[in-house]
C-alpha cells in the first residue's frame, strides 16, 4: 500500500493539470505544482484559503450553488470555469470536482482543472472567422488543389445566382463568360500552384448568363509542411465601379472636345466681335454709342468668361497635378497690372510691397487672383470702384487680402459664394469665377474666405502653404 500511495503522489505531482484537494468546508489542504503554475499562487498562500481566492467574479451565486448542491449531493460536478491568477489574468478551467468518501461520508473533495484557455480563444476566433466570411460582402471560394469548390459564402449566391448546392463539387469554371484565353488562365494557375499570390481583374457570367466584373485575389493555403492544401479566391464585385469609370472617361472626352470649342472657336469669334465693335467706333452716331459700347462690354465679358471656362476645364482633367513653388509677386503683381489696366473706371492696387516667397501652387494660381480681382471691379456698385491688395507672411502660410468698396456679401451668402454656379449680388455673370478660385486654392491646399470690409465693401482672403 505505502508503495501505492507514493506512486500515487508522484502522478499527482507531476501531472500538467491542477489538482487541489480541499475539506468538506471548502478549505484548501493540498496543491499540485501544476496549480501553482496555473494560478501564480504558491502552496503556502492558498493552503487554509477557499477557492474563492480564484473568483473572477464573472460566475453568478447561481453557479456556485448548483456547484456545492451538486457535490454535497455525493455526486461529481463537471463544467468550465473563469478563475483568476495571482497577476489579475483570468483564465478558462475544464474543472471536475469529486467527493471524496470516507465511511459512507463526505470527507472533502478533490478538484482539477485543465486550462482550455487557448482553446477557447481558438473556438472563438474560428467562430468570429466564420461569422465575418458568413456576412462578408466579398464572394468567397474555397476550391481543393484540382480547383473543386468545397465552400461558398452567401454573398457567391447573392452575387453569382449559383446556390451553395449547385457550386461545391464543381469547378469555377461555372462562371467563364469566354472573356479571358487559355493563356490568362494558364498564367493563373501557374502562379498559386507555386504558392504565390494572384491578383487580377475578371469578367465572369452570372448563372442568368449576366456578365458582371470582379477584382480577385486567389491566395494558396498551406498544411503545416508548407505544402498547398486548398485554395481560397475572394471577389470583389466591382461592376458598378467599372462603369462608372467608363461614364467618367467619356464625360471627360466630351469636356476635352468642349474646352477645344471654349479655346479656340468660341474666343475667336468673340475676337472678331471686338475687333469690328473697335471699327465702328467712328461710323456711329451719338445714339448708336450707347449700343456700340454695350455690344464691346459684353463681348469683353464673354472673352473673359471663355478665359474661366477653359481654366477650369483643365483643372476638371487634371487627374494628377502636381502643386510646386510658386513666386506670389511674380503671380499677384502681373495680374494686378493687367486687371488695373482693363478698367478705366477703377483703381486696383497693392498696399505696400509682395514679399518675395514662394507658395504652393501650380502654373494656375495667376487664375485665383485674376478672377478675385475681376469679381471685385465688376460686382462693385461705384462709380469710381477700388480694390486693394495687400499680403501678410506668417511661419508656414501667406495670406493675401482683396478688399473692394462695392455694396459687400450678405452672411446668408458667404458660406454658398464659392459653390458652383454661384452669382454675385446682382450679377449678371455665372459664378464660374469664384467657383474656379475656391477649386484651385482647394486643390493647393489652401483655404479662402470673404468678410465685411469697414466701413463697406468685401474682403476676400486667401492662405496658401509656404514652401
Amino acid at each position: 500500500m505505502g508503495d501505492g500511495l507514493t506512486t500515487f503522489e508522484e502522478a499527482v505531482e507531476s501531472v500538467t493539470v491542477a489538482i487541489y484537494f480541499t475539506g468538506p468546508d471548502g478549505t484548501i489542504s493540498y496543491v499540485n505544482p501544476a496549480f501553482e503554475v496555473f494560478t501564480g499562487y504558491c502552496a503556502d498562500e492558498v493552503i487554509g484559503e477557499t477557492p474563492a481566492v480564484l473568483d473572477s467574479g464573472e460566475h453568478d451565486e447561481e453557479f456556485f450553488e448548483d456547484l456545492w448542491e451538486t457535490i454535497l449531493d455525493g455526486r461529481v460536478w463537471e463544467g468550465e470555469i473563469r478563475n483568476r491568477r495571482k497577476d489579475g489574468s483570468t483564465y478558462v478551467a475544464d474543472q471536475t470536482i469529486a467527493p471524496i468518501v470516507r465511511d459512507d461520508e463526505i470527507s472533502g473533495f478533490a478538484a482539477i482543472q485543465v486550462d482550455i484557455t487557448d482553446r477557447k480563444q481558438d473556438k472563438l476566433e474560428l467562430r468570429t472567422f466564420e461569422q465575418a466570411v458568413e456576412y462578408a460582402g466579398h464572394s468567397l471560394i474555397v476550391t481543393d488543389t484540382q480547383g473543386r469548390i468545397e465552400y461558398v459564402n452567401p454573398a457567391f449566391e447573392e452575387i453569382t445566382g449559383y446556390s451553395r448546392e449547385e457550386a461545391i463539387g464543381a469547378t469555377p469554371a461555372i462562371l467563364n463568360s469566354g472573356e479571358h484565353d487559355d493563356e490568362f488562365y494558364r498564367r493563373l494557375w501557374e502562379t498559386i500552384l507555386s504558392g504565390e499570390v494572384w491578383h487580377a481583374e475578371l469578367v465572369n457570367e452570372r448563372r442568368d448568363g449576366e456578365r458582371f466584373i470582379v477584382d480577385q485575389t486567389i491566395a494558396p493555403i498551406l498544411d503545416d509542411e508548407g505544402d498547398i492544401e486548398r485554395f481560397v479566391a475572394v471577389n470583389r464585385d466591382i461592376t458598378d465601379r467599372k462603369e462608372i469609370e467608363r461614364k467618367l472617361l467619356n464625360q471627360r472626352d466630351d469636356l476635352e472636345i468642349l474646352n477645344q470649342v471654349v479655346r479656340h472657336d468660341i474666343r475667336n469669334d468673340l475676337q472678331l466681335v471686338v475687333a469690328y465693335a473697335e471699327m465702328l467706333e467712328d461710323h456711329v452716331d451719338d445714339a448708336g454709342q450707347s449700343y456700340l459700347d454695350k455690344v464691346r462690354t459684353s463681348a469683353d465679358n464673354a472673352v473673359e468668361l471663355t478665359k474661366t471656362a477653359r481654366v477650369l476645364s483643365d483643372v476638371m482633367l487634371q487627374t494628377d497635378a502636381e502643386r510646386t513653388a510658386v513666386s506670389l509677386s511674380d503671380a499677384l503683381e502681373s495680374k494686378v497690372q493687367e486687371v488695373d489696366s482693363a478698367h478705366d473706371h477703377a483703381s486696383v492696387s497693392i498696399t505696400g510691397s509682395v514679399p518675395d516667397v514662394d507658395v504652393c501652387a501650380d502654373e494656375l494660381l495667376e487664375s485665383v487672383f485674376r478672377n478675385l480681382l475681376r469679381n471685385a471691379v465688376q460686382h462693385n456698385d461705384k462709380d469710381d470702384p477700388a480694390v486693394t491688395v495687400s499680403v501678410a507672411t506668417h511661419d508656414d502660410s501667406v495670406s493675401i487680402r482683396v478688399q473692394d468698396n462695392g455694396p459687400g456679401i450678405p452672411d446668408s451668402r458667404k458660406d454658398e459664394i464659392f459653390g458652383k454656379g454661384e452669382k454675385g449680388i446682382d450679377s449678371p455673370g455665372t459664378g464660374l469665377g469664384l467657383y474656379l478660385v475656391g477649386s484651385l486654392v482647394d486643390r493647393y491646399g489652401g483655404s479662402v474666405d470673404v468678410f465685411d470690409a469697414d466701413p463697406e465693401g468685401s474682403i476676400f482672403e486667401v492662405e496658401l502653404e509656404r514652401v
